[in-house]
C-alpha cells in the first residue's frame, strides 16, 4: 500500500501554498472542481457506480453554491465529495485551511475526551466531551462522519481530529463562527462545566501525528503541550511513544512482544524494516523459541507491508503447535498494518488471534495511489488505483494490487475474537486492558 501519510499537518503546510485567508474566487472552485470530476474521479478507482451519480450530484451542488463559500468550507464540501466513495486511502488534506482549538481529543468506550491541551487550559485535562455547541457529541460525530473518507471504524476515530477544528464545528452547526467553539465538559470531579476555546496560539509541537494523540510528547519538547498521562509514572509499551519496530520479551523469554507504528524503512533505504525484522527472527525468536508472541498493530497506520511480509509469513512456523500469536488491533489498524494483521492470519490459522476492536479498514479496498493537487486551492486529493483484498483472494490481476494476489489467503476473518474496548478512566490510570486481556486470560 502506498506509503504512510505521515504528519498531516506538516506535510500539507509544506506542499499546500494555499491558506484559509488567501483569496480563492468562486471561479477558482468551480474549476478545481471541474478537475476533481474530470482528473481526480477517473484516477480513482474507488468510486463505485452506484455511488458516483450522488458524486456527481454534490459536485454540482458546491458549484452551483460556490459564490457563498469560503475556502475552508470549500475544503470541506470537496472532502465531503471524496468521501462519498468510503475509501480511506482517497481523502483530502484540508489541514492548511483549519484552525485548531486549544485542547486534543481521543474516543474511548465512554466517550471523547480530553487527552492534551497548551499548558494554560491543563485543567480541562481528564474532561468529557458532552457538547459542541447545541450539538450532542453524538450528533456532532455524525455530521462529522460525512466529511471523512472511510469506513465506520476509521471515521469514528479520525472525527476526534476534525472536531477540534474551528471551522468544521462552524461548518457542521456545532459554532456559531469560526473564530472560537463554545464546548460543555464533565469534568473529572463530575462537574458541568461550560468553555468558549479560540485558536490554539500555537499548534501542537508534539513530532507525533495527530492520531497519535493518546501518545504523550517527549518531556524535554519546547512548547509541549501537557498532556493527561503526565500523571502516570509507568506507561503501558502503547503509549511510550512511536517506533517502526520495537520488542521486547516477557516470562522469561517464553513471550515476544513486538509493536509498530510505522511500516516503511528510511527515506535512504526504503526497506530498511524488512532487513532488521529478519534479523530480528535469526538473532531472537529463532533461538529463544517462545511459545507466543504478541504483535501490537493498534496505533499503525501503514506504510508498506513489503517491509513486513516475509516477517508476517514466518512468524506463525515459528511459533510451536500448542502456542499462540496474538495481534493487538484497531480503528487506528490501517492500510499495511491491517495488511501485517491479515496476512498473520492467514499463515497462522486459528493460532493467531485478533484481540482488540475492529480494524480502520475493510478487508476489501482500495489503494496504490498518489495525491492529485486541485490547481487552485491546492487542496491534495488521495487516490486509489488498485485493490486489495486481504479477506477472500485478489485474484484479478487486471485490478488487484500484484502484492495481494502473490500473498494474500482465502476465508480470513479480520474480525476479532476477543473484543476488548478501553475506558478511559484505565487509560488515565496508566493500564492497557487489551493487554491485559492477553496475559491474563493464559496466566502467563
Amino acid at each position: 500500500m502506498r506509503r504512510l501519510r505521515l504528519g498531516l499537518l506538516v506535510f500539507a503546510l509544506l506542499t499546500c501554498a494555499a491558506r484559509a485567508e488567501d483569496v480563492l474566487t468562486s471561479s477558482n472552485m468551480r474549476e478545481d472542481l471541474r478537475y476533481l470530476q474530470e482528473v481526480w474521479s477517473q484516477t480513482d478507482k474507488s468510486m463505485s457506480d452506484d455511488r458516483r451519480p450522488q458524486f456527481e450530484k454534490l459536485v454540482a451542488e458546491i458549484s452551483a453554491k460556490a459564490d457563498q463559500l469560503t475556502p475552508s468550507a470549500f475544503a470541506l464540501e470537496v472532502s465531503r465529495a471524496v468521501a462519498i466513495a468510503g475509501n480511506g486511502h482517497s481523502d483530502v488534506q484540508i489541514e492548511p485551511y483549519m484552525h485548531g482549538i486549544p485542547i486534543g481529543f481521543a474516543w474511548f468506550s465512554e466517550g471523547l475526551f480530553v487527552v492534551r491541551t497548551e499548558p494554560r487550559f491543563s485543567d480541562l485535562l481528564g474532561a468529557r466531551v458532552e457538547k459542541f455547541g447545541a450539538l450532542t457529541t453524538e450528533e456532532a460525530l455524525g455530521r462529522v462522519s460525512y466529511y471523512i473518507s472511510g469506513t465506520r471504524a476509521w471515521t469514528h476515530s479520525q472525527s476526534a481530529t476534525y472536531l477540534r477544528f474551528l471551522e468544521v464545528l462552524h461548518h457542521i452547526g456545532a459554532g456559531s463562527d469560526t473564530r472560537s467553539a463554545t464546548l460543555r465538559l464533565r469534568m473529572a470531579d463530575g462537574q458541568l462545566r461550560r468553555v468558549k476555546l479560540g485558536r490554539e496560539l500555537e499548534p501542537d509541537p508534539s513530532p507525533l501525528p495527530a492520531w497519535m494523540g493518546v501518545v504523550p510528547a517527549p518531556a524535554d519538547l519546547p512548547g509541549r503541550w501537557t498532556h493527561v498521562l503526565d500523571r502516570t509514572t509507568n506507561l503501558p509499551s502503547i503509549y511510550r511513544g512511536a517506533t517502526t519496530g520495537e520488542r521486547e520479551w516477557l516470562a522469561n523469554d517464553r513471550v515476544f512482544y513486538f509493536r509498530s507504528n510505522y511500516i516503511f524503512g528510511s527515506e535512504a533505504n526504503r526497506y530498511e524494516l524488512f532487513a532488521r525484522l529478519m534479523g530480528l527472527l535469526q538473532a531472537e525468536v529463532s533461538p529463544r523459541h517462545p511459545k507466543y508472541a504478541i504483535v501490537d498493530l493498534r496505533l499503525n497506520h501503514g506504510g508498506d507491508f513489503l517491509n513486513t511480509v516475509s516477517f508476517a509469513y514466518a512468524l506463525p512456523r515459528l511459533i510451536p503447535n500448542d502456542g499462540k500469536i496474538f495481534v493487538l488491533v484497531g480503528p487506528n489498524t490501517f492500510s499495511a498494518a491491517l495488511v501485517t494483521a491479515a496476512i498473520l492470519k492467514g499463515q497462522g490459522g486459528q493460532r493467531v488471534v485478533l484481540v482488540g476492536e475492529t480494524m480502520g479498514d475493510d478487508p476489501a479496498s482500495w489503494a496504490e495511489g498518489s495525491r492529485l493537487t486541485l490547481p487552485h486551492s491546492k487542496l491534495a486529493v488521495g487516490t486509489a488505483t488498485k485493490k486489495h483484498d486481504w479477506g477472500e483472494r485478489c485474484t484479478d490481476v487486471s485490478i488487484c494490487y500484484w502484492a495481494s494476489t502473490a500473498f494474500g489467503s482465502d476465508n480470513v476473518s479480520l474480525v476479532p475474537e476477543i473484543q476488548v474496548e478501553t475506558r478511559f478512566d484505565e487509560y488515565a490510570r496508566g493500564r492497557d486492558p487489551v493487554l491485559e486481556a492477553v496475559i491474563g486470560q493464559f496466566h502467563w
